[in-house]
């Protein structure tokens, strides 16, 4: 990585739904010949507004390798990101939490899930559990630690999908509907 590569940068980006008869690609464009770059500073925080339904979301699953664009490159730091596993290394690095919390939950205990990505980045389980641990008690969260996922608020629920990110340690953050 350069000091002067944007963290993120898309270029020449197209991306449309399927239309009516699921033909990928064919339906609406969301995106045609897109050119964004975000250079941030450590500490930083870059707000994306839009009014609902103008493709912030579809933006973040462009970014982060969960949608695939019909055309165009997705770059990292300055590197184009184009495979699964190149796709699978930016989400290592870059956390993103999902616009429904319910979507990122799905363990008995909130301990389990926020372990989860730490046991998905090869730490061992006592590792996982002690940076779930760390990050719960930083975000004043150590009383949900047992707690179910179903049994918490849904502004609870946001807080413990954030720290599920929050305890992977990543580089940056991609919040989609943070508040």
């Amino acid at each position: 990585m350069t000091a002067s590569a944007p963290i993120f940068e898309l270029r020449n980006l197209a991306f449309s739904w399927p239309d009516a008869m699921g033909n990928a690609g064919r339906g609406k464009p969301v995106f045609r010949d897109l050119n964004f770059s975000l250079h941030v500073e450590r500490g930083s925080t870059t707000v994306l507004l839009g009014t609902s339904g103008c493709g912030k979301t579809t933006l973040l699953k462009l970014i982060t390798g969960l949608l695939t664009p019909q055309a165009g490159d997705v770059c990292f730091e300055g590197t184009p990101v184009k495979t699964e596993a190149e796709f699978r290394s930016l989400r290592c690095a870059v956390g993103y939490v999902l616009q429904n919390a319910e979507d990122q939950l799905f363990f008995p205990e909130v301990i389990e899930d926020v372990s989860f990505g730490p046991l998905n980045l090869g730490r061992s389980q006592a590792e996982a559990l002690k940076d779930a641990e760390e990050t719960l008690e930083t975000l004043g969260l150590s009383a949900f630690a047992h707690r179910s996922s179903d049994r918490l608020s849904g502004g609870e629920k946001k807080l413990v999908s954030i720290a599920t990110v929050l305890a992977m340690k990543p580089r940056a953050l991609l919040l989609d509907e943070p508040t």
